[in-house]
């Protein structure tokens, strides 16, 4: 299972708008709100990881949910290999020689460049679910 750890600007002040309004008018965060945030997160990165023959790696993509809490993550074994590319193998060592067999200036295999999909899906998730959390305080402000 491949954990991302995500770091969203503006969260921190966002969160602190949301409490100081709860605080005010006894506002708890709707379970409706965290269930379709995350939704959108998970759909957003979907939408962003490559396109192979089998989709393994987008149905992968799923939502973990734990009280108030909820975690899009990527259970795939290769997700985390996928997001951040692979480096150059440095080639198989062979003792009868005592050197290693590669082919210069990369080793064996060339390594696999970084699609960084997860990091993507984040990002165009994100003005989303601000904008659908400002819509839904408007709405209960307005109420």
């Amino acid at each position: 299972m491949s954990v991302v750890d995500i770091r969203i600007l503006g969260l921190r002040e966002l969160t602190a708008d949301i409490e100081r309004i709860r605080k005010d008018a006894s506002f708890r965060w709707p379970k409706e709100i965290l269930d379709e945030s995350a939704e959108m997160m998970a759909e957003s990165i979907r939408d962003e990881a490559p396109k192979g023959a089998t989709g393994k790696l987008r149905n992968s993509v799923i939502i973990e949910e734990t009280h108030d809490k909820r975690s899009v993550i990527v259970d795939s074994p290769y997700g985390r290999f996928v997001n951040d590319g692979t480096g150059p193998s440095p080639g198989r060592y062979v003792p009868a020689i005592g050197k290693r067999l590669v082919n210069p200036p990369r080793g064996m295999h060339p390594g696999v460049p970084a699609t960084h999909f997860f990091d993507k899906g984040v990002g165009y998730a994100t003005s989303r679910i601000f904008g659908m959390v400002h819509r839904k305080l408007y709405e209960y402000l307005m109420e």
